[in-house]
């Protein structure tokens, strides 16, 4: 018979958020019981059915898998093909996992199983559970556990509504099909909500881990500027700062880094990163570290010739005016949808003043505003719901927002004597906490753009 875990070298199979084993433990709990409060219904949250190299022969992922932000925020459990059952009239927490695998641990190592006694109670008395029962046996467990109550309580994305046909519902069909055709009386009831009131409020330790993750972002970033007249290529660039983001963090980085210089930061979205660096142009950078559940997002935009355009400099600094409105207004009982008011309403003031009226040009892809200037940020990039309603609602304390005012398209105007022209993209974006009386601004990356140019240039 295998040893039991040792609950020192768990990760990232059960992700403590760096506190001690039995911390960790009690502040799941304390979760769990906060929602069972709040619930009126039994819930049943179902995680990713495969993991790195799972049902796809292709597919071999280099990372561990990150997930349901709904199943880890209730119990750290971080292994594929589990799901998570909460009957609030018996205030119990079921977890279901396979069935324990000697076979499968062999090339992917130790996991959580169910069947086995010595296994369940490796599984019970590290997460904290109540009970742990067979995956494959969740349809009628489930049944079995509801009784005579016809609702059941699942979590799925909506639109204006209305459900979206995304992988998250994709996982939960076959099990509600399954439980449906055995119970066809039986009333399913959307939870997401519930669970975004009570995740996207930050607790002291969440808060913690965003500093600690904002810190190592910054030092990876002071690397990439300090080797950047080095690199020839956005992949070079990349590599020196997705190696150092890898090094400072375990737990990998936010999401892959966008490393755009000049026309090709008017791309939201880029992903080619491969392209020669052009030494007259900005480099935009989209970075951040995980740390433990919790993530960092970051943007800076830095010479790459190690001096701006006058052009370059008036752009930067009207959207760090932007920025800075918004880190102003940023409050509780503020909504995102007013802050992007004012950032939108700013920089179009400043284009129009500081370039169409002496002259220039502004060709802009999009009309009023490219983007949300902010989201929700915690347990997932994007947190909250994935359509963005919430923007809408009043921010509260405890809230983590994103502060991204951005500028992008073809610019042109005399200065100075020069007709100067820019096809480019800037973005500059912080991480906000939002605090009883305002917010905090917890990115500690530099900034200042004469500070970036000195870094860049060594002269720092």
């Amino acid at each position: 018979m295998p040893p039991a875990f040792d609950t020192n070298t768990l990760a990232p199979l059960f992700i403590t958020d760096g506190l001690d084993h039995h911390a960790a433990v009690g502040r799941y709990r304390k979760r769990r019981q906060f929602l069972f409060r709040h619930l009126e219904h039994p819930l049943l949250i179902v995680g990713p059915t495969f993991g790195p190299g799972g049902n796809y022969p292709w597919a071999h992922i280099h990372r561990t898998i990150y997930q349901d932000p709904y199943l880890l925020y209730l119990s750290g459990v971080n292994q594929p093909n589990t799901a998570l059952f909460l009957d609030p009239s018996e205030q119990k927490c079921t977890l279901f996992v396979p069935k324990k695998n000697p076979k499968l641990e062999f090339w992917e190592g130790r996991q959580f199983g169910s069947v086995d006694p010595m296994a369940i109670d490796d599984t019970i008395g590290i997460t904290g559970v109540d009970e742990v029962a067979d995956r494959h046996q969740m349809g009628r467990a489930i049944l079995s556990a509801l009784g005579t109550r016809e609702t059941l309580g699942l979590i799925w994305n909506t639109a204006n509504g209305k459900r979206r046909n995304d992988h998250a519902w994709a996982d939960i069909r076959p099990i509600v099909t399954s439980i449906k055709q055995r119970r066809p009386s039986l009333t399913i009831q959307n939870m997401a909500s519930l669970m975004w009131t009570q995740r996207l409020v930050m607790d002291d330790v969440d808060i913690t881990n965003l500093e600690i993750a904002n810190q190592k972002s910054a030092s990876a970033y002071l690397t990439l500027l300090s080797s950047l007249q080095s690199c020839e290529t956005e992949h070079d660039a990349r590599c020196h700062l997705e190696s150092k983001l890898h090094w400072h963090s375990e737990f990998g980085t936010s999401f892959p880094s966008i490393i755009a210089q000049g026309h090709n930061a008017a791309i939201l979205h880029y992903t080619k990163n491969n392209e020669c660096l052009v030494p007259e142009s900005l480099l935009l950078t989209d970075f951040g570290v995980r740390w433990h559940s919790v993530h960092s997002d970051i943007t800076r935009v830095a010479p790459i010739s190690g001096r701006y355009s006058p052009l370059q400099r008036l752009l930067i600094d009207i959207t760090l005016e932007a920025q800075e409105v918004v880190e102003k207004w940023a409050a509780p009982g503020v909504s995102i949808h007013e802050l992007n008011r004012e950032c939108w309403n700013i920089i179009q003031q400043r284009l129009d003043s500081e370039i169409i009226k002496r002259g220039g040009s502004v060709r802009l892809p999009y009309t009023g505003s490219p983007h949300n200037v902010s989201h929700l940020l915690g347990h997932q990039v994007h947190d909250g719901d994935p359509s963005r309603e919430y923007r809408t609602r009043p921010l509260e304390s405890g809230n983590v927002i994103s502060n991204e005012p951005g500028i992008y398209g073809e610019f042109e105007l005399n200065i100075g004597g020069v007709r100067y022209r820019e096809t480019l993209g800037i973005r500059i974006e912080d991480d906000l906490l939002i605090t009883p009386t305002g917010c905090r601004n917890l990115t500690t990356t530099v900034k200042d753009p004469d500070r970036i140019a000195a870094l860049v240039t060594g002269n720092a």
